[in-house]
């Protein structure tokens, strides 16, 4: 109610029953306000009750609002944390680097387990579980130093667990042996009387240029190709020479005997049916099935070989052409043909059914 002589608000004293107003002392007894003054100051009241409610209402809805979104955002945040943490662990017991795989599992358990305890905190409505799942995201997070200095640590030997063994020893024997003794270690060498294969481990592309000059010393400089990491050569006997330089770190060799020809003729299954005959002398048959060939005839030369793609064309073949690589592939339904001219004079096929 408002004071009629002063315009404040008059405070209530229902024993009395009287309005008594704070700021000038007037007082009025209720029974001096006839009904309708009754009624409009409840109106008023019940008005200002409504509007108070309505307030409160919509800053709850805002406040739930709020929390949900910044729940959503947690889970997300706690799922992609979750999935970096156990690719580092993969990585970290691949590599060999057990700390850094230890810590990487036990950040993905504990930010799994906060997980689930964020979700049962928020459906069982209870503050305690969210909590406990704060707790494990503060572990997790303070397990971020160890695992930086687990990551920083380098394995025994290599970034490899293959390569925590002991070094192979250089053949002297088989096809390896033509070879230059590297100075690097060696691993995975396999040694044949026709085919040598061996990884050089901790090496630079100095390294890998020096190596290729080693090996161009002893006879690997015919038809040389050598472009960014790559290095093929032949020597006098026909011997393949690759070398190939990986991951910045290390050389994968490998050395093929020069091939054995016959007398050429063309096979008439694994699909070459579909694949007209080149014109050549003499063929080598790596592989032979119903559905797939590997073998290489000469002798050729690039003109012929580049018609040759045009008889491919012709006889149904489309593709791609690699001059850089000296390569055509080509498709003809779920046939697919790949021939590769090598050392300027043999043609090289592969070919296979995918249906």
């Amino acid at each position: 109610m408002t004071c009629k002589q002063c315009g404040g608000i008059m405070a209530v004293d229902k024993e009395r029953e009287l309005f008594i107003c704070p700021f000038c002392g007037t007082i009025e007894p209720f029974d001096s306000l006839s009904k309708d003054e009754l009624q409009e100051m409840l109106d008023d009241a019940l008005s200002g009750v409504r509007a108070d409610t309505r307030q409160i209402k919509e800053t709850l809805k805002g406040n739930q609002t709020d929390s949900s979104i910044k729940y959503a955002l947690s889970l997300v945040f706690f799922s992609i944390a979750a999935l970096i943490f156990i690719i580092f662990a993969c990585y970290g017991f691949d590599s060999g680097s057990y700390m850094l795989g230890t810590v990487s599992l036990l950040q993905f358990a504990c930010i799994l387990f906060a997980i689930i305890f964020k979700v049962a905190g928020k459906s069982q409505n209870k503050p305690k579980l969210s909590i406990v799942s704060s707790i494990l995201a503060g572990i997790t997070l303070s397990l971020v130093i160890v695992w930086f200095i687990a990551l920083m640590i380098e394995t025994p030997s290599s970034k490899n667990r293959r390569d925590n063994k002991e070094p192979d020893p250089w053949p002297t024997i088989g096809m390896g042996s033509d070879l230059p003794e590297p100075e690097q270690t060696t691993k995975d060498v396999y040694n044949t009387d026709k085919y040598f294969h061996a990884r050089l481990l901790d090496t630079d592309k100095s390294g890998f240029e020096n190596y290729i000059k080693a090996c161009k010393k002893a006879g690997y400089d015919i038809d040389p190709f050598y472009k960014d990491y790559k290095y093929v050569a032949y020597n006098e006997n026909g011997d393949e020479l690759e070398l190939s330089f990986y991951y910045d770190s290390e050389v994968n060799v490998t050395l093929e005997k020069a091939l054995e020809f016959t007398d050429f003729y063309w096979p008439r299954s694994g699909g070459l049916q579909d694949v007209p005959a080149p014109e050549a002398d003499k063929i080598n048959v790596e592989s032979l099935s119903n559905s797939s060939v590997r073998l290489t005839v000469g002798t050729v030369t690039k003109d012929y070989f580049m018609k040759y793609i045009e008889e491919l064309k012709e006889a149904g073949f489309t593709g791609n052409y690699d001059d850089n690589e000296n390569q055509y592939y080509g498709e003809k339904g779920n046939y697919h043909v790949r021939i590769t001219l090598k050392r300027g004079n043999l043609l090289y096929f592969d070919a296979y059914d995918l249906s």
